[in-house]
């Protein structure tokens, strides 16, 4: 709710006059409440000397319930801020009169809630936070598929030296006769299956 002058109408006799506070300062628009404390009134609203520069008037003339309140905005002109002067309140079409000195001020300008730097201040602002995080871990590769490899490095010379048995065991076959030499090539050959067989369980 915007600021608010108080104007009693007939609080001490009929159509008397007292505004609260008796001087008004403000800043930017604010409200003219009349309260009538009687039967009801007629009330007549002016600017005066100088305040009529900076500020306007919704209306001029009020009629205002017995026992009722009325609530007038008093609007601002842009760029004739600050004004003074007077507002002028006149009841029963001239009955009384009263006078409230009246002060308006720019508005004041709206806090963000963030400080403003002053002249030469900066922000350092940290150059790796422009850089995408690096990838500790292909996404791909999956806990299985690195023990097998784990477990192929391993059996690796185990192959090999199958292999070597069996390429020994062909030669001698080839340059040896007889049941001899067929025997020793066989067992070679089995315990080359064997060795395979051992490395497919594990």
């Amino acid at each position: 709710m915007p600021p608010t002058l108080s104007v009693h109408v007939s609080e001490d006799g009929l159509h008397s006059v007292r505004a609260e506070p008796p001087s008004f300062e403000t800043e930017g628009p604010f409200d003219v409440e009349l309260v009538n404390h009687g039967r009801a009134v007629h009330v007549h609203l002016n600017l005066m000397e100088g305040l009529e520069r900076g500020v306007t008037l919704e209306a001029t003339n009020h009629f205002v319930e017995t026992d009722a309140v009325q609530r007038v905005s008093v609007g601002v002109v842009d760029g004739a801020l600050p004004a003074s002067g007077k507002l002028k309140v006149v009841t029963g079409y001239g009955a009384e009169t009263a006078y409230v000195d009246v002060a308006v001020d720019e508005p004041a300008a709206p806090r963000t809630g963030t400080a403003e730097l002053g002249e030469g201040e900066s922000v350092a602002v940290d150059e790796t936070l422009s850089e995408p995080a690096e990838q500790t871990q292909d996404v791909g590769t999956t806990g299985s598929e690195i023990s097998d490899a784990l477990r192929a490095r391993e059996n690796a010379p185990v192959a090999a030296l199958a292999g070597v048995a069996v390429l020994v065991a062909a030669v001698t076959a080839t340059l040896v006769d007889g049941v001899v030499a067929a025997l020793g090539v066989g067992v070679v050959l089995a315990g080359v299956a064997v060795a395979g067989v051992l490395l497919i369980r594990e």
